[in-house]
């Protein structure tokens, strides 16, 4: 069985069953976005996303409410 590029596992409180999954092509992008409720409106927190390069599998992370980039690292498949 073949591994992907990018996979993502989140336990919900309330749910029986881990949120998991990853994208379905060996060359497949995942765009994740964690929102927070902040004085009664929702807020875009987190950005996550993972994508292929030349080079191999990134992942930057951005926090969504100064657009600081705070993670941003690049993996050797």
């Amino acid at each position: 069985m073949s591994m992907r590029n990018f996979w993502v596992e989140s336990f919900i409180d309330g749910r029986k069953t881990l949120l998991a999954s990853g994208p379905r092509g060996k060359d497949g992008e995942m765009h994740t976005v964690i929102k927070v409720k902040e004085e009664g409106n929702s807020v875009e927190a987190v950005s996550i996303v993972c994508f292929p390069t030349d080079i191999g599998n990134r992942i930057v992370v951005r926090d969504e409410t100064n657009g600081e980039r705070i993670y941003d690292r690049v993996f050797t498949p």
